[in-house]
Order: structure tokens, then C-alpha cells, then sequence
């Protein structure tokens, strides 16, 4: 994601980056709270758009806002699925 710049870049947190995932994405953080993420979906639908990356920030690309479970309530993989679908 060469070209796309921030704000702050404190907002990109590393440690949340999944290079060996088989989805590439990054989490972008704002005082200790997740407030977007930034997907290949997003880098897509920006090639294909031709907007120049060079001077997009990422809070202009990050999709927002994102919902989160705890990590209690992953414990039925039915009612994940099920809150999944709600949205």
C-alpha cells in the first residue's frame, strides 16, 4: 500500500498487519480504538476507480466503522455466523 499516506501514522498499527493471512489487511487505530481497516477490496476498488494513490490518506479509503466481538462471545461459532449475517 506504497503511495497511500496518513494523517498520523501512529493511526497504522503494525502488530495487527497479517502478512501470512490469505486476506491482506490493515487495522487502523486511534487512541487504543480501532476505527477502520483498510482491505485488497479497498486497494481494488480504488485501481479501478484510477485514483491516484499518492496523496489519499488513509482515513479517506479505510472502510468504517468496524464491528468488533469479544473475545467471549466467539465461544458459538453459530451465533458469530449469525451476528455476521445480521450485518
Amino acid at each position: 500500500m506504497s503511495g497511500l499516506t496518513n494523517a498520523d501514522p501512529s493511526e497504522v498499527d503494525d502488530d495487527h498487519q497479517r502478512p501470512d493471512s490469505s486476506s491482506c489487511l490493515v487495522v487502523v487505530v486511534d487512541s487504543n480504538q480501532i476505527v477502520g481497516i483498510v482491505t485488497e477490496r479497498d486497494i481494488v476498488r480504488l485501481s479501478a476507480q484510477d485514483q491516484p494513490f499518492a496523496h489519499l490518506r488513509v482515513a479517506e479509503v479505510m472502510t468504517q466503522p468496524v464491528v468488533t466481538l469479544k473475545e467471549p462471545e466467539l465461544t458459538d461459532i453459530f451465533n458469530t455466523l449469525s451476528f455476521l449475517q445480521s450485518r
